[in-house]
């Protein structure tokens, strides 16, 4: 059982004075490689797999100086997201952010999609899904990013990084949604230092933080199982979520200023 944790902060002014070094490289879509099947039968795969495995050599060694490469792959009638990944030895993750796909059972039949020879994830520019603009909110002020301009679109390539239980879950579930405009990610689900206590302790949620009067909504559909005040949380909502399999999960909004929902009603998501 998850839960989503949405907290308001106090306005404040804050000023940083920072420099992001980017390393831009443009990559012509049109002249990638493209690879017919996914076979060590096959001269281009049997390079890229090549690629692949020096790079995981040069990263257990602890080098950054990794040529990244992209080939293209139209995928057929079986193919998933999963499948290609187990080919290819690249994660899915790293497949999901390059490519745009929002779940991991998207149907990619006969779609092109890139494959690049290195793990990591590609960091949209201009963000669209939740997933995308958590991801833009935690990478964006890393030093040194290295971007890759794809066709149309920008990316900052952060080499070797994974999704986090909180990333994944959005990747996993395409129903949850940003409860609120601006968010940002301000503690993730899994091991972590108490804010209350100082002790460490396995946080059960995703903790996003927001400007004071912003407006929250329901992060999914689901059930207003309680609302009331907290003198830890203040103003609170706890919302119960369930898919088509009977699963469960909890969402919680604290630190609200006012309440406009009443216990046992049903709210959509976004709303």
């Amino acid at each position: 059982m998850g839960y989503i944790n949405v907290y308001k902060k106090n306005n404040s002014i804050l000023c940083f004075f920072f420099f992001i070094l980017l390393h831009t490289r443009f990559i012509s879509a049109q002249k990638l490689p493209e690879i017919s099947d996914l076979s060590h039968k096959n001269i281009l795969f049997k390079q890229f797999s090549e690629e692949v495995e020096k790079n995981y050599r040069l990263l257990a060694q602890g080098n950054t100086s990794i040529s990244l490469q992209f080939f293209y792959y139209r995928a057929e009638k079986n193919d998933t997201l999963l499948t290609i990944a187990a080919r290819s030895l690249i994660p899915y993750e790293t497949l999901a952010s390059l490519n745009r796909l929002g779940e991991v059972g998207a149907n990619i039949e006969g779609k092109l999609l890139i494959l690049p020879t290195c793990p990591g994830l590609f960091i949209l520019e201009k963000p669209f899904s939740p997933l995308e603009i958590l991801l833009k909110e935690k990478y964006l002020h890393e030093p040194n990013l290295v971007c890759y301009t794809l066709g149309d679109n920008l990316f900052y390539f952060i080499q070797d990084a994974r999704l986090s239980g909180t990333e994944r879950a959005f990747f996993l579930d395409s129903n949850l949604r940003l409860p609120v405009f601006h968010a940002v990610l301000s503690s993730n689900y899994g091991q972590r230092l108490s804010p209350i206590t100082g002790k460490s302790s396995f946080h059960e949620g995703v903790d996003l933080a927001a400007p004071e009067g912003s407006l929250v909504m329901a992060c999914k559909s689901g059930q207003i199982e309680q609302t009331g005040y907290s003198e830890i949380y203040g103003n609170f909502i706890i919302i119960k979520h369930e898919d088509e399999k009977g699963r469960q999960m909890r969402s919680f909004y604290a630190h609200l200023k006012t309440i406009d929902c009443k216990e046992a009603s049903f709210v959509l998501g976004g709303a």
